[in-house]
C-alpha cells in the first residue's frame, strides 16, 4: 500500500446507524434518481452513501465549495429519503 500522496479522488461517505435498517427499494429508488451519489447498504441494512470526487491535478477553492455545497444537499436528501432523523 502507498502512502497515497498521488491520490486523485475524493470520496465523500456517510452512514447511518439504524435500529431497523432500510430497505433495498429505498436504496434502488435513491440510486435511480441520482448522478452524483450511490447507496448501498451494510451487512445490517444500514444506509450508507458515497460520492466520488475525480480532482485531477488543481481543484478551484470555488469548484471545492460547490462540491461541498452537493454533498451537504445529499445529505440531507438521503437523511430524508431513509426516514433517518437527523
Amino acid at each position: 500500500l502507498d502512502d497515497m500522496t498521488n491520490c486523485q479522488t475524493l470520496m465523500f461517505t456517510s452512514g447511518m446507524d439504524m435500529p431497523e435498517g432500510s430497505s433495498m427499494a429505498t436504496i434502488n429508488n435513491w440510486n435511480q434518481s441520482r448522478i452524483y451519489t450511490r447507496a448501498f447498504l451494510d451487512e445490517n441494512n444500514d444506509p450508507y452513501f458515497v460520492m466520488p470526487i475525480p480532482r485531477g491535478q488543481d481543484m478551484s477553492a470555488e469548484d471545492f465549495a460547490r462540491l461541498m455545497n452537493i454533498w451537504e444537499d445529499a445529505v440531507i436528501d438521503f437523511t430524508d429519503e431513509i426516514g433517518f432523523e437527523r
